[in-house]
């Protein structure tokens, strides 16, 4: 799907938690693809399944609180 090769694109040159994700789709289209947060979350799951991306957690920026920061798998 469209949504999909936008994530991947997105992801291409960065390292981001989904927040950030979203934040750069809606930049990138002109918020002409509108994802809400469960929608996201799917894409980035089947991503993952099928080896494309994969996550690391980390702290958070101003609370600490651990995130998933999603790239690209380097294989």
């Amino acid at each position: 799907s469209m949504v999909t090769y936008v994530v991947l694109s997105v992801l291409t040159n960065n390292n981001l938690w989904s927040r950030e994700i979203h934040e750069e789709i809606n930049s990138a289209t002109n918020s002409k693809i509108s994802l809400d947060e469960k929608s996201l979350h799917r894409v980035l799951r089947r991503l993952e399944k099928n080896g494309l991306i994969n996550h690391k957690k980390r702290g958070g920026r101003k609370t600490g609180a651990e995130r998933k920061v999603y790239s690209i798998t380097e294989d």
